[in-house]
């Protein structure tokens, strides 16, 4: 399955705002070659609470 996209350049993202978090990638999204997902991993890796919080379309 081909998709066609266009992958902004990761210096677009360097000046952000209250954005200090470091950019972590998984791109092993086998039906979809080429795409990436970025995720953001802050915190206490002791804490006993974890929150998942996903975004996109509301389809």
């Amino acid at each position: 399955m081909a998709i066609e996209f266009i992958r902004t350049p990761e210096d677009r993202f360097a000046l952000l705002p209250k954005f200090p978090y470091t950019s972590h990638y998984v791109d092993l999204l086998e039906e979809f070659e080429g795409l990436r997902m970025h995720y953001v991993d802050e915190g206490d890796v002791e804490s006993e609470n974890t929150f998942l919080c996903l975004h996109g379309e509301c389809t």
